[in-house]
């Protein structure tokens, strides 16, 4: 099975700067496999918001499915940081429209925390 390649817009940032109000003609791109992703890492106790645009990251799969085009969230136990995703399937559509306003990890939804710090620490590597 092969996966399409789309452009993605790609950037790190907060949710009121350049990169979390990214319009489908932010100029940084780059290529993906699969779809295009949102992530949005929120710290609980501090309100510390960081939105990361781009590809998927391992823990995400490399497929852009159903379930992955709406927001999907979750944290780690005994962790403030909750970490919501969102996908979608064609070029540049991962601009602000693409919402991921956060605050619905079900309970149940929980990763270990290696699963979260995973995609954190490979975008630090990455950017």
């Amino acid at each position: 099975m092969t996966h399409d390649i789309v452009t993605c817009i790609r950037c790190t940032g907060n949710e009121t700067d350049s990169c979390g109000m990214a319009a489908a003609t932010y100029t940084a791109a780059v290529p993906c496999r699969g779809g295009c992703w949102v992530f949005r890492n929120e710290n609980t106790t501090s309100g510390a918001v960081t939105v990361e645009r781009g590809c998927a990251h391992q823990d995400s799969g490399t497929t852009c499915g159903g379930d992955q085009k709406s927001q999907m969230c979750t944290s780690a136990d005994n962790s403030p940081v909750e970490v919501c995703r969102r996908c979608c399937a064609t070029s540049r559509c991962n601009h602000a429209g693409l919402t991921v306003p956060g605050g619905n990890a079900a309970p149940g939804v929980r990763s270990s925390a290696i699963v979260v710090l995973i995609p954190l620490v490979a975008g630090i590597l990455l950017y």
